[in-house]
C-alpha cells in the first residue's frame, strides 16, 4: 500500500530494467512527469523544493553502484527517502520543510516543546520533517564505519577528550551527514578528518541501512 513503481521515471531519464506483474487485484495510479512538472511550477516554494529534490535525487541515481551502494531498479534507488534527500538539501530548503513541518506539531504538545524546536529549526540545528501520514518527526542522518582486520579486530573509538581529560566512549567511528553530501562524501570526509592515518588503507566492501526512531523530549 502507498508503494512507489519506477518514481526515477519522474526525475531522470530512466530505462526500466524490468517488468511487474500484480498477483491480486489492485488500485493503480500513475503520474505523467511531464504534467507533475508543470503543476510543481505553479508555486515558487514548491518549485525550489522539487528542483532541489530532483537534484539530489539524480545525485544517487547517477551515483548508486556497488560496493557503496546497490544498483538503483524500478523498485529502488538507494538513498532516496524523503529524508534522506532532505538531509543533503541547502540549509535554505531545509529551513522551508522544517516550518511547514512546524505547522502539524501536535496541540497535546507543550508550546515550550514547540518554542524549542522552533528554535533548533530557525538555528539549523535540527532538520525537521512531516511525515506522509502528518506526523514530524526530527532527522538525523549518520555514516558509520565498521572497519575490521582480517583476523576479526575492529576499529572502534574507546575514549574521547573534552579539554581536560580523556572520557570513555566507545562507539564506532562517524560523522553527520551534511548538506549536499552523499554517503560516499562523508565517508571520505571521516577519513580526511578523523581517521586520517586509515586513509587509503581501508577497502570499503559494501554498506548497510539502518533506520531508528525514539520518542523525542
Amino acid at each position: 500500500v502507498g508503494s512507489w513503481l519506477c518514481e526515477a521515471a519522474l526525475w531522470v531519464e530512466w530505462t526500466h530494467v524490468g517488468s511487474a506483474e500484480a498477483r491480486s487485484a489492485c488500485d493503480l495510479l500513475t503520474v505523467e512527469a511531464e504534467e507533475l512538472s508543470l503543476c510543481l511550477q505553479q508555486d515558487y516554494v514548491i518549485k525550489g523544493i522539487a528542483a532541489e529534490y530532483c537534484r539530489q535525487f539524480h545525485k544517487r541515481v547517477s551515483s548508486a553502484c556497488p560496493p557503496q551502494s546497490p544498483y538503483p531498479n524500478d523498485l529502488q534507488v538507494p538513498y532516496t527517502d524523503y529524508c534522506d534527500l532532505v538531509v543533503s538539501m541547502p540549509k535554505s530548503i531545509q529551513l522551508t520543510v522544517g516550518r511547514e513541518a512546524l505547522l502539524h506539531f501536535p496541540a497535546s504538545r507543550s508550546a515550550r516543546s514547540l518554542e524549542k524546536l522552533r528554535e533548533e529549526v530557525e538555528c539549523s540545528k535540527s532538520i525537521v520533517v512531516v511525515t506522509g501520514d502528518g506526523a514530524i518527526v526530527r532527522v538525523v542522518s549518520l555514516v558509520v564505519l565498521r572497519a575490521t582486520t582480517p583476523d576479526g579486530r575492529i576499529c572502534m573509538q574507546v575514549a574521547k577528550y573534552d579539554g581536560t581529560e580523556l572520557k570513555s566512549a566507545f562507539q564506532l567511528p562517524g560523522l553527520k551527514q551534511e548538506a549536499n553530501e552523499l554517503v560516499a562524501d562523508t565517508l571520505q570526509r571521516l577519513f580526511s578528518t578523523k581517521l586520517t592515518r586509515l586513509s587509503g588503507q581501508v577497502e570499503v566492501q559494501g554498506t548497510e541501512r539502518q533506520n531508528m526512531e525514539k520518542e523525542s523530549k
